[in-house]
């Protein structure tokens, strides 16, 4: 229930005045009595009314009065629609779900690490929409924008390194996705948090960029990895590393951060480069 015109609830504070006067007048009264004489025959001179009827006609006085102020306050029942106009702020999350994201020189691997990374900055966002691409050889809308983060964050719980049948990393394809899948209306802030150890295999990547920059998204970028390499592990359908990812010579494939190509990427759409590294985050933005 809600009221149009609360001002009237002002009144209200008549009806404690008015209690205490009828309270004062009732006990006037029995003192003015008693002093005329003996209390029975006043009483039956006076023919009093009973204390029951008066304390009822003084209830229904204050009762009616108390009726009269909500009445004057126009209550109206149903549900007040209210408008709050925001302004949008849309986040996509794009995560790396290569083969190369099972190193572990993040523990306990590069991609546990990144989606706990995640989770943390989703809990912080508040009021914004976020989503997930998952993407390797191709890009997938694991979660389209929401604001519901419970059931965003349990679709990033799924994911993991086979999400995307198709292996490679085109990371091209999944920010020209992540534009796509942003609104066209104006005034939203609109970012890209990507999130990859920054390998390549396809190229476009500038093309993809300045498509997201002539858009006004911003991608931030942040690195997994480290700058020495790792070695991939390969595991058995139970999990097990059973050996390392070697190259057709047979040698040991090392997958290292690539961090020139992500702080290319955050600099050209004026956004910011981050580190992550064994120890912890680091923060290196771009001026």
């Amino acid at each position: 229930m809600i009221f149009k015109d609360t001002i009237y609830f002002w009144a209200f504070f008549i009806l404690p005045v008015m209690t205490a006067i009828i309270i004062f007048g009732i006990r006037r009264r029995k003192i003015f009595l008693s002093a005329l004489g003996e209390e029975k025959v006043i009483k039956r001179a006076a023919q009093r009314v009973s204390s029951t009827k008066r304390f009822w006609k003084n209830f229904i006085l204050i009762t009616s009065i108390g009726f009269l102020v909500i009445a004057m306050a126009r209550p109206q029942m149903g549900v007040e629609k209210i408008h709050i106009k925001r302004k949008g702020v849309d986040v996509l999350f794009l995560l790396d779900t290569s083969l190369s994201m099972s190193a572990q020189d993040l523990k306990p691997d590069r991609l546990t690490r990144a989606k706990m990374w995640a989770s943390t900055l989703i809990d912080n966002l508040k009021t914004a929409r976020v989503g997930i691409i998952a993407f390797a050889g191709k890009p997938f809308l694991q979660c389209p924008l929401t604001t519901d983060y419970s059931a965003c964050k349990m679709l990033l719980d799924i994911i993991n390194v086979g999400t995307i049948p198709v292996q490679g990393t085109a990371i091209a394809d999944a920010i020209n996705l992540a534009v796509n899948s942003f609104p066209s209306k104006k005034g939203f802030f609109k970012a890209i948090i990507l999130v990859t150890d920054g390998e390549d295999h396809e190229g476009n990547i500038d093309e993809a960029t300045e498509n997201a920059a002539k858009n006004g998204i911003k991608i931030i970028t942040v690195g997994i990895g480290s700058g020495s390499g790792e070695p991939i592990p390969i595991r058995d359908n139970e999990g097990n590393i059973t050996g390392y990812k070697k190259n057709k010579e047979g040698k040991l494939v090392m997958s290292k951060l690539e961090s020139s190509t992500l702080e290319s990427i955050a600099s050209k759409t004026g956004g910011a480069f981050f580190t992550a590294t064994s120890a912890n985050f680091e923060i290196k933005e771009n001026e």
